[in-house]
């Protein structure tokens, strides 16, 4: 392998472990709430159905709702990587 896809790759790959470890921070930072919600949908494989019935909401409230956490950690995230950079 050449020299500049090595240094390619290893960039890369800090980069990416930075990005995880933001994402972990900013995971923190959501309310009990939402972070049930994401564990629910993304770690305990719930449908939208199974948590619009055990949170009492519609499908439609969920997806919103997962979408405004996506929006929200993907923003943290990124100010998070232009504080590193600065």
């Amino acid at each position: 392998l050449s020299a500049s896809f090595i240094q390619d790759n290893q960039a890369l790959t800090t980069h990416l472990d930075e990005r995880e470890h933001h994402l972990k921070f900013c995971l923190e930072t959501l309310s009990g709430d939402h972070r049930e919600l994401l564990d629910g949908y993304y770690y305990n494989e719930l449908s939208v159905r199974e948590l619009s019935e055990r949170n009492d909401r519609s499908r439609e409230a969920i997806y919103k709702m997962l979408q405004r956490i996506r929006y929200a950690l993907h923003q943290c995230i990124e100010t998070k990587m232009r504080e590193v950079e600065a």
